[in-house]
């Protein structure tokens, strides 16, 4: 690929589930049809590269009863992401320091319990520092 690493096609499975599609199985030896059947329909590896699910989410707000759906991910896209050890592409950030609230006042809690509450901020993102692609399906 362009940088040289391995790649991954990331995608909703609904999309993933168009790469199925795109492949012959009937050629394929028993135990790729059975992980075929297994997965629901869904590759584990499509021509030779790792195929992984996202998985699929409403936007807020969003309702299911409605006469259009939306989801958080596009149906028809499929993202090719490369991995190696130098692209740690998903980011866990947590935010200033903990705090601590504590309750021991015997008048407080008359069956002389403790009360702790321990809060923290963090955050999870995601950010590429590498090339990538998009591949929409039509």
């Amino acid at each position: 690929m362009a940088t040289g690493s391995d790649v991954v096609i990331f995608g909703a499975r609904s999309a993933l589930s168009s790469l199925s599609q795109m492949a012959d199985v009937n050629w394929a030896p028993e135990t790729v049809k059975q992980e075929y059947y297994a997965n629901g329909g869904v590759l584990g590896n499509w021509e030779g590269f790792r195929v992984a699910e996202i998985g699929q989410g409403l936007k807020r707000g969003a309702s299911i009863n409605s006469a259009s759906v939306e989801y958080m991910l596009d149906t028809d896209q499929l993202y090719i992401i490369p991995v190696d050890v130098a692209n740690k592409f998903i980011k866990v950030v947590n935010e200033g320091d903990a705090q601590i609230s504590s309750v021991t006042d015997k008048d407080t809690n008359r069956d002389m319990s403790y009360e702790y509450e321990y809060m923290f901020k963090m955050g999870i993102s995601v950010i590429l520092n590498t090339v990538f692609g998009v591949w929409t399906i039509a």
